[in-house]
């Protein structure tokens, strides 16, 4: 087992030479708070940075969503980033936190709707054994498994049945009233 003494401490610098490296150092340079940095850095797929980011993060902040109605999760969630959000998950973050419109109303879209419609299999097995509910619905009626049926990801669609028997036959209450094997023919 690796203790946390042993790992090497990584510096505000070297989160900042990470980011150059994967943005460019004209957009680095606009990422000097934690704030702008950490989602960067989670989209981008930087596991160290965030590790380094999320130490001076304060609880609060894990959870707290920004101008765009986004969690930290959220962010790892639609960019498929398994291993980051297992890290967020254990430091502490909601995995079952709805994202908000800019006038702050609940979409009730939770980070396995976002997981689940860009084919995260493993950003999906990943919500789920850290409590997601893999038959939660958005405010069209979507659970996970319409999503993942609707862009063809098969394999994310025979883990939710398979762990969910029921959602097969969920209805949308959007105005089509789709089924998962409905949306995956249309598409």
């Amino acid at each position: 087992k690796i203790q946390s003494s042993h790992l090497p401490t990584i510096t505000d610098s070297r989160i900042q030479d990470f980011l150059k490296k994967s943005l460019g150092p004209r957009q680095a340079v606009k990422l000097k708070s934690a704030n702008v940095t950490l989602p960067a850095s989670i989209e981008r797929g930087l596991l160290p940075s965030v590790l380094a980011l999320l130490k001076r993060t304060t609880k609060t902040r894990l959870n707290k969503l920004d101008e765009k109605g986004w969690s930290l999760v959220h962010y790892a969630s639609a960019h498929c980033r398994a291993d980051i959000l297992s890290a967020l998950l254990i430091a502490g973050c909601n995995g079952n936190q709805c994202c908000q419109t800019p006038d702050q109303t609940d979409t009730h879209t939770l980070p396995i709707h976002l997981a689940a419609q860009n084919g995260g299999l493993d950003a999906v097995c990943c919500l789920l054994r850290y409590g997601a509910t893999p038959t939660a619905e958005d405010n069209n009626g979507w659970l996970p498994i319409h999503y993942a049926a609707f862009h063809n990801y098969q394999v994310i669609v025979g883990h939710l049945v398979g762990v969910a028997p029921e959602s097969i036959d969920a209805v949308t209450s959007d105005k089509e009233g789709a089924t998962p094997l409905l949306l995956a023919a249309m598409n």
